[in-house]
């Protein structure tokens, strides 16, 4: 799914912390290449914060499961729908039926503002191939 773009090699997260003085702790992830093939690869890491917004902006071009993502989304329609009419009744729910479903979209939303199982599962999805380069995503 996520290759270097400079030898090939899969891409591994790091996670580091930093401790201020104030007692206050950081914590960042960065993807980097796993040097597989090339020990000496010299590509750059990126943030997470940096690659989620990246494939964001590029999920209308990144092929995925639709099917799996198809099955999971009306999961959470479902959810929603219980739990809207629960608090509101039948009138908000009869209103939304019919509506067409934007996987993209849902997608986009599930890589800013969703729980780390919900991005891995999004992740795993991916048919395309994306390959990390100079701190941007390329997609072949």
């Amino acid at each position: 799914m996520f290759h270097c773009g400079a030898c090939g090699s899969g891409i591994s997260a790091e996670e580091k912390f930093k401790h201020q003085k104030n007692g206050n702790v950081h914590r960042y992830v960065y993807y980097l290449c796993s040097k597989g093939s090339d020990r000496n690869c010299k590509e750059k890491s990126i943030r997470e914060e940096d690659l989620v917004e990246q494939l964001a902006q590029a999920m209308d071009k990144i092929e995925f499961d639709e099917k799996a993502s198809m099955k999971k989304f009306e999961g959470e329609i479902k959810k929603y729908n219980r739990l809207t009419q629960l608090m509101f009744g039948d009138k908000f729910i009869k209103g939304q039926k019919g509506k067409s479903i934007d996987l993209r979209a849902y997608a986009k939303y599930i890589l800013r503002e969703g729980t780390k199982e919900e991005k891995r599962d999004l992740l795993l999805s991916l048919k395309t191939e994306i390959f990390i380069k100079g701190k941007e995503i390329v997609i072949k």
